[in-house]
């Protein structure tokens, strides 16, 4: 097989194209494969991401209302202490435990990391990726 691979326009080369086209097509087939999975995985994290965001509308919003229409400020500002400050405690711990501040950014970036890498060691043999690319090179 290596006289094959080693020359190109011998009589082997119908063979030599043949087989580079097969290498091909299961390469894009791979690379299709991961396209996928990376599209999946983003809105995953968007979607997380979204929640957030939307959870830390709800409060804010929740919080507006009771004060402004349901209580008067006097019943809703202790309460609202209690919930300031256990949010603080809860970030503070959460500081200390992870020694890192919660950033959205990161958390963007990480979320969609640990998804593609769950969502990968699956469905794609990086391997079999990496061989067909090297066999690919070799046969041009």
């Amino acid at each position: 097989q290596a006289n094959v691979l080693l020359d190109p326009t011998g009589e082997c080369s119908a063979y030599r194209v043949a087989c580079k086209q097969r290498a091909q097509e299961e390469l894009e087939r791979l690379e299709a494969t991961m396209a996928g999975i990376q599209s999946a995985a983003l809105t995953r994290t968007r979607i997380k991401m979204m929640g957030s965001s939307l959870f830390i509308s709800c409060y804010v919003a929740g919080v507006a209302y009771l004060t402004a229409i349901v209580f008067s400020w006097d019943t809703m500002e202790p309460i609202t202490y209690f919930i300031g400050a256990a949010v603080t405690t809860i970030s503070v711990a959460y500081a200390g435990l992870k020694r890192q501040e919660f950033d959205f950014a990161d958390k963007y970036e990480r979320w969609t990391e640990t998804d593609i890498n769950n969502c990968v060691e699956g469905n794609v043999a990086h391997e079999r990726l990496a061989n067909l690319k090297e066999y690919i090179n070799r046969l041009k």
